[in-house]
Protein backbone atom coordinates (compact mmCIF):
# COMPACT_ATOMS: atom_id res chain seq x y z
CA UNK A 1 0.00 0.00 0.00
CA UNK A 2 1.37 3.42 -0.89
CA UNK A 3 2.34 5.89 2.25
CA UNK A 4 0.19 8.75 2.73
CA UNK A 5 2.73 11.18 1.02
CA UNK A 6 2.85 8.38 -2.05
CA UNK A 7 -0.96 9.43 -2.19
CA UNK A 8 -0.02 12.94 -1.83
CA UNK A 9 2.55 12.88 -4.51
CA UNK A 10 0.53 10.62 -7.01
CA UNK A 11 -2.25 13.53 -6.80
CA UNK A 12 0.33 16.31 -7.48
CA UNK A 13 2.14 14.47 -10.30
CA UNK A 14 -1.50 13.91 -11.51
CA UNK A 15 -2.58 17.31 -11.63
CA UNK A 16 1.16 18.28 -12.75
CA UNK A 17 2.26 20.96 -10.33
CA UNK A 18 4.46 21.87 -7.69
CA UNK A 19 4.23 21.23 -4.21
CA UNK A 20 3.59 24.70 -3.12
CA UNK A 21 0.97 25.27 -6.74
CA UNK A 22 -0.89 22.23 -5.46
CA UNK A 23 -1.09 23.75 -1.80
CA UNK A 24 -2.42 27.31 -3.36
CA UNK A 25 -4.57 25.31 -6.01
CA UNK A 26 -6.63 23.59 -2.63
CA UNK A 27 -7.11 26.51 -0.58
CA UNK A 28 -3.83 25.85 1.92
CA UNK A 29 -2.48 29.54 3.56
CA UNK A 30 0.80 27.72 3.53
CA UNK A 31 2.23 23.97 2.31
CA UNK A 32 4.22 22.94 5.40
CA UNK A 33 2.10 20.98 5.95
CA UNK A 34 2.24 18.96 2.93
CA UNK A 35 6.14 18.96 3.67
CA UNK A 36 5.36 18.00 6.75
CA UNK A 37 3.50 14.88 5.73
CA UNK A 38 6.71 14.01 3.31
CA UNK A 39 9.10 13.94 6.04
CA UNK A 40 6.48 11.91 8.17
CA UNK A 41 5.75 13.83 10.77
CA UNK A 42 2.09 14.83 9.86
CA UNK A 43 -1.35 12.11 8.45
CA UNK A 44 -3.38 13.38 5.85
CA UNK A 45 -6.30 14.82 8.01
CA UNK A 46 -9.66 14.55 6.92
CA UNK A 47 -9.84 18.59 6.94
CA UNK A 48 -6.86 18.06 3.91
CA UNK A 49 -8.89 14.99 2.46
CA UNK A 50 -11.80 17.48 2.34
CA UNK A 51 -9.96 20.34 0.45
CA UNK A 52 -8.19 17.80 -2.20
CA UNK A 53 -11.49 16.19 -3.04
CA UNK A 54 -13.32 19.39 -3.36
CA UNK A 55 -11.23 20.77 -5.95
CA UNK A 56 -10.64 17.33 -7.59
CA UNK A 57 -14.17 15.72 -6.97
CA UNK A 58 -12.91 12.70 -9.32
CA UNK A 59 -10.59 11.43 -6.64
CA UNK A 60 -11.97 9.03 -3.85
CA UNK A 61 -11.52 10.46 -0.23
CA UNK A 62 -11.54 6.87 0.87
CA UNK A 63 -8.25 6.72 -1.61
CA UNK A 64 -6.49 9.50 0.28
CA UNK A 65 -7.15 8.91 3.35
CA UNK A 66 -6.70 5.30 4.25
CA UNK A 67 -5.48 4.12 0.45
CA UNK A 68 -8.89 1.91 -0.29
CA UNK A 69 -9.78 1.29 -3.82
CA UNK A 70 -8.97 3.28 -6.53
CA UNK A 71 -7.77 7.18 -6.38
CA UNK A 72 -10.55 8.14 -9.13
CA UNK A 73 -14.31 7.30 -8.29
CA UNK A 74 -14.83 6.69 -11.82
CA UNK A 75 -12.97 4.31 -13.22
CA UNK A 76 -12.98 6.24 -17.00
CA UNK A 77 -10.61 8.60 -14.99
CA UNK A 78 -7.42 5.37 -15.08
CA UNK A 79 -7.94 5.74 -18.63
CA UNK A 80 -6.50 9.41 -18.28
CA UNK A 81 -3.03 7.53 -17.50
CA UNK A 82 -2.94 6.71 -20.63
CA UNK A 83 -0.54 9.34 -22.18
CA UNK A 84 -1.05 10.46 -25.73
CA UNK A 85 1.62 9.33 -28.70
CA UNK A 86 2.20 11.54 -31.66
CA UNK A 87 4.70 9.82 -33.94
CA UNK A 88 5.80 13.40 -35.23
CA UNK A 89 9.00 15.51 -34.18
CA UNK A 90 7.90 17.00 -30.49
CA UNK A 91 9.80 20.96 -31.66
CA UNK A 92 7.24 20.65 -34.60
CA UNK A 93 4.38 19.93 -32.38
CA UNK A 94 4.24 21.98 -29.81
CA UNK A 95 4.30 24.88 -32.05
CA UNK A 96 0.92 23.38 -33.59
CA UNK A 97 -0.60 20.65 -31.70
CA UNK A 98 -3.67 20.76 -33.12
CA UNK A 99 -2.26 20.06 -36.62
CA UNK A 100 -1.19 16.41 -35.60
CA UNK A 101 -3.62 13.68 -34.66
CA UNK A 102 -2.48 11.10 -31.80
CA UNK A 103 -0.81 7.91 -33.35
CA UNK A 104 -1.77 5.88 -29.99
CA UNK A 105 -1.48 5.72 -26.41
CA UNK A 106 1.52 4.59 -23.99
CA UNK A 107 0.47 3.02 -21.00
CA UNK A 108 2.83 4.31 -18.21
CA UNK A 109 1.80 4.60 -14.79
CA UNK A 110 4.80 5.92 -13.85
CA UNK A 111 4.21 9.01 -16.05
CA UNK A 112 0.71 10.29 -14.56
CA UNK A 113 0.24 13.60 -14.77
CA UNK A 114 2.38 14.16 -17.77
CA UNK A 115 0.53 15.76 -21.11
CA UNK A 116 2.02 13.63 -24.49
CA UNK A 117 4.78 11.87 -25.43
CA UNK A 118 6.75 12.80 -29.13
CA UNK A 119 9.81 11.59 -30.88
CA UNK A 120 13.00 13.76 -30.57
CA UNK A 121 14.61 14.47 -33.51
CA UNK A 122 16.72 17.18 -32.94
CA UNK A 123 20.55 16.69 -31.61
CA UNK A 124 21.26 19.15 -29.24
CA UNK A 125 20.91 17.33 -26.53
CA UNK A 126 23.48 14.84 -27.36
CA UNK A 127 23.82 11.15 -26.12
CA UNK A 128 21.38 11.90 -23.01
CA UNK A 129 18.30 12.35 -25.56
CA UNK A 130 19.25 10.50 -28.53
CA UNK A 131 18.03 11.29 -32.16
CA UNK A 132 14.58 9.13 -32.58
CA UNK A 133 13.94 8.62 -28.87
CA UNK A 134 10.11 9.20 -27.27
CA UNK A 135 10.66 11.93 -24.76
CA UNK A 136 7.67 12.26 -22.14
CA UNK A 137 6.74 15.68 -21.44
CA UNK A 138 4.93 17.63 -18.89
CA UNK A 139 3.61 21.47 -19.17
CA UNK A 140 4.81 23.63 -16.66
CA UNK A 141 2.50 25.42 -14.70
CA UNK A 142 4.23 27.28 -12.33
CA UNK A 143 8.30 28.51 -12.95
CA UNK A 144 9.09 27.41 -9.36
CA UNK A 145 9.55 24.10 -10.68
CA UNK A 146 12.57 24.81 -13.08
CA UNK A 147 15.16 24.94 -11.48
CA UNK A 148 19.17 24.85 -13.12
CA UNK A 149 19.65 21.37 -14.55
CA UNK A 150 16.48 19.85 -16.07
CA UNK A 151 16.02 19.41 -19.33
CA UNK A 152 13.32 21.27 -20.84
CA UNK A 153 11.38 22.08 -24.32
CA UNK A 154 11.22 26.13 -24.11
CA UNK A 155 8.19 27.37 -27.10
CA UNK A 156 8.55 30.40 -28.21
CA UNK A 157 6.48 32.19 -31.11
CA UNK A 158 9.17 31.40 -33.69
CA UNK A 159 11.22 28.86 -32.29
CA UNK A 160 11.88 26.14 -29.72
CA UNK A 161 14.17 24.91 -27.36
CA UNK A 162 15.62 21.48 -26.18
CA UNK A 163 17.65 22.70 -23.78
CA UNK A 164 19.31 21.98 -20.24
CA UNK A 165 18.29 24.99 -17.87
CA UNK A 166 21.24 27.02 -16.49
CA UNK A 167 21.22 29.21 -13.25
CA UNK A 168 21.14 32.58 -15.09
CA UNK A 169 22.26 36.52 -13.56
CA UNK A 170 18.79 37.76 -14.14
CA UNK A 171 15.57 36.79 -12.96
CA UNK A 172 14.08 37.77 -16.22
CA UNK A 173 16.14 35.65 -18.36
CA UNK A 174 16.09 31.80 -18.85
CA UNK A 175 19.90 30.53 -19.60
CA UNK A 176 19.77 27.47 -21.97
CA UNK A 177 22.51 25.40 -22.92
CA UNK A 178 22.72 22.20 -24.92
CA UNK A 179 25.06 18.92 -23.22
CA UNK A 180 26.61 18.82 -26.87
CA UNK A 181 28.65 21.98 -26.26
CA UNK A 182 30.84 21.27 -29.35
CA UNK A 183 28.11 21.98 -31.77
CA UNK A 184 25.78 24.11 -29.82
CA UNK A 185 26.07 27.68 -27.98
CA UNK A 186 24.22 28.34 -24.82
CA UNK A 187 21.42 30.93 -25.57
CA UNK A 188 19.24 33.60 -23.02
CA UNK A 189 15.72 33.59 -23.65
CA UNK A 190 13.40 36.73 -22.05
CA UNK A 191 10.80 34.91 -19.57
CA UNK A 192 8.31 37.15 -21.41
CA UNK A 193 9.14 35.61 -25.23
CA UNK A 194 8.03 32.37 -23.65
CA UNK A 195 4.78 30.88 -24.77
CA UNK A 196 4.83 27.56 -23.33
CA UNK A 197 7.51 25.39 -21.00
CA UNK A 198 7.34 21.54 -20.64
CA UNK A 199 9.69 19.55 -18.82
CA UNK A 200 11.31 16.22 -19.59
CA UNK A 201 10.11 13.52 -17.46
CA UNK A 202 11.37 10.35 -18.83
CA UNK A 203 13.12 9.04 -22.32
CA UNK A 204 12.02 5.70 -24.18
CA UNK A 205 15.09 4.90 -26.45
CA UNK A 206 14.33 4.10 -30.02
CA UNK A 207 12.22 0.66 -31.03
CA UNK A 208 11.68 0.07 -27.50
CA UNK A 209 7.87 2.30 -27.23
Amino acid sequence: MLTEWQRLEQIIKWVGMSVNSFGREIGLARSENLYQIKRGNNGISRDLADMICKRYPQISKAWVLAGEGDMFLDPMEISALRLPYFEADVEKYVLAPDSYVRAGELRLPMFAGCDFAAVYCGRAMGDEVPTGSVVVMRRVVDMEELVPGSDCLVVCDKRVLFRRLRASDSSEVLRLEAPDTERFDAVEVNKADVREIYRLEGVISPRKY
